[in-house]
C-alpha cells in the first residue's frame, strides 16, 4: 500500500471515553513560564544593559529593550492567565488578558483549526468560545472530551 493510501498515526493518544475525567484544566506548560523569563531577563536586561553601558545611550537598543521587556510580560501573562476549564457539562475560559465567561458543552458547534493549526471552539454563527492550543497540558483531554459530547474535531 502507498504511503498516500496509509491513515497517519494519531498525534495524541486515544483516550476511552469512559477515561475522560469530569473536570480537567487546559493551561499553558511550564515551557510557556521559561519562555517568558528568559525573554524578560535575558533579552530586555542585556539589551538595557548594553544601552546604558556604552557610555551613550543607544536609542535603537533601548528601544529593542522596551520591545523585549513587553513580550516577556505578554508571554507571562498568557501562561498565567490563558487556560480552559472543564468542569461537567460547563466550560470556562479565560483568555490572555484575563477576560473570563462561560458556556455550555452543547454551545459548541464545532472546532475549527487556526493558522498554526491550534484549534478554535466554535459556536453559532461563526462565534469563538475558546482558542486552545495543541502544546497546553491535558489538551489530549479535551479532544476525547469533544468527542464523548459528539463534538466535531479532527485534532488527531
Amino acid at each position: 500500500m502507498s504511503a498516500k493510501g496509509k491513515e497517519a498515526a494519531p498525534r495524541f493518544p486515544e483516550i476511552p471515553p469512559e477515561q475522560v475525567p469530569e473536570t480537567f484544566t487546559l493551561r499553558q506548560g511550564k515551557t510557556m513560564l521559561a519562555m517568558g523569563v528568559i525573554v524578560l531577563v535575558a533579552f530586555g536586561g542585556t539589551t538595557a544593559w548594553s544601552a546604558v553601558s556604552s557610555g551613550e545611550l543607544q536609542l535603537n537598543m533601548l528601544g529593542i529593550c522596551v520591545l523585549s521587556v513587553l513580550a516577556g510580560l505578554v508571554i507571562l501573562a498568557k501562561y498565567r492567565n490563558h487556560r480552559l476549564e472543564v468542569r461537567g457539562e460547563r466550560l470556562f475560559y479565560r483568555d490572555l488578558f484575563g477576560k473570563s465567561w462561560e458556556f455550555g458543552v452543547e454551545e459548541i458547534v464545532s472546532v475549527r483549526r487556526d493558522l498554526s493549526e491550534n484549534p478554535k471552539l466554535m459556536g453559532e454563527n461563526g462565534r469563538v468560545l475558546a482558542r486552545c492550543e495543541r502544546s497546553m497540558e491535558n489538551f489530549p483531554l479535551l479532544i476525547a472530551y469533544l468527542k464523548k459530547h459528539h463534538v466535531w474535531a479532527d485534532m488527531i
